[in-house]
């Protein structure tokens, strides 16, 4: 059997606790845009989480 080397894209959803300070009053979206800033930048703490779901990956490279 030959092999081939395929590239693929999916994605994976997380779950996980996060403790963030504090900020009586601050809506939820509020609190999501920090959080995500935080992520954006910190990619590998968010990553260690629990993996809930991932979707079946699309193939966006062959190589023969």
């Amino acid at each position: 059997m030959e092999e081939e080397t395929v590239k693929i894209k999916y994605t994976v959803t997380y779950r996980k606790t996060v403790t963030v300070p504090a900020h009586y009053n601050e809506e939820d979206f509020e609190v999501e845009e920090r959080i995500g800033f935080y992520m954006d930048n910190n990619t590998i703490d968010y990553t260690d989480a629990e993996i809930i779901e991932h979707s079946e990956p699309t193939i966006i490279d062959r190589n023969f």
